[in-house]
């Protein structure tokens, strides 16, 4: 963390608060749909918002295809072969480490599960 001259270190009570903060701040801009960058395009024709920023660092494959010399690194839009449930959970799993929108639909579409 950066001082200024003339200023003392903060408290390290008062630095891990202001890390948190930046974190609760950074999840839920990361998840707020005005600040997505990219739709994944499904096929099942549907659009699911993404932040290609979040893909990439969370998946190297992902970061690979969205910021590497692929076609898709300078598409808004990328087709993928998955149906919306499983384009969904990845999107989830990125932003939350967690997949419980891919459970709701798990009963209604097996085969999305095993493909994921």
């Amino acid at each position: 963390m950066m001082h200024f001259v003339g200023t003392t270190a903060p408290s390290a009570s008062l630095d891990n608060q202001y890390h948190h903060r930046v974190l609760q701040d950074l999840l839920r801009a990361l998840q707020d749909d005005d600040l997505t960058d990219l739709t994944l395009k499904g096929a099942d024709d549907s659009l699911v918002l993404a932040n290609r920023f979040l893909l990439g660092a969370r998946s190297p494959v992902l970061k690979r295809m969205l910021y590497g010399s692929f076609q898709e690194s300078r598409q808004t839009a990328v087709s993928l072969p998955y149906e919306q449930a499983v384009l969904e959970a990845v999107v989830e799993w990125c932003s939350s480490h967690e997949i419980s929108t891919f459970r709701v639909g798990l009963g209604r579409n097996a085969a999305s599960a095993r493909r994921l």
